[in-house]
């Protein structure tokens, strides 16, 4: 059935129809935000990896160059040096006898 004045039929005017149309409508919205939530989860869980990342990297980087750090590693190497200065000599003994 059409309106004389507009054209429009008159199934269009259905509020039946009208809240199908709105309850779809209202599910590809709900459907979007939550697919857009989904979005921001995986966008949350790669930031906070790589923000441990970067606090780990600065820490390395941080001791890497620390003046203490550098003398500990040069005491470690020397002494690691003299032990096995000692015990080539020891080897070298024990072999002689």
């Amino acid at each position: 059935m059409a309106d004389s004045k507009n054209g429009i039929h008159s199934s269009s005017l259905d509020p039946v129809d009208e809240w199908s149309k709105s309850e779809y409508s209202h599910r590809n919205a709900m459907k979007q935000i939550d697919l857009m939530q989904s979005h921001l989860e995986n966008l949350k869980e790669s930031l906070m990896k790589s923000r441990v990342r970067c606090h780990i990297l600065e820490v390395d980087l941080a001791t890497q160059f620390s003046p203490y750090m550098m003398e500990a590693i040069r005491n470690t190497e020397q002494n690691c040096q003299k032990c096995v200065k000692a015990i080539s000599e020891k080897c070298r003994q024990t072999q002689e006898i």
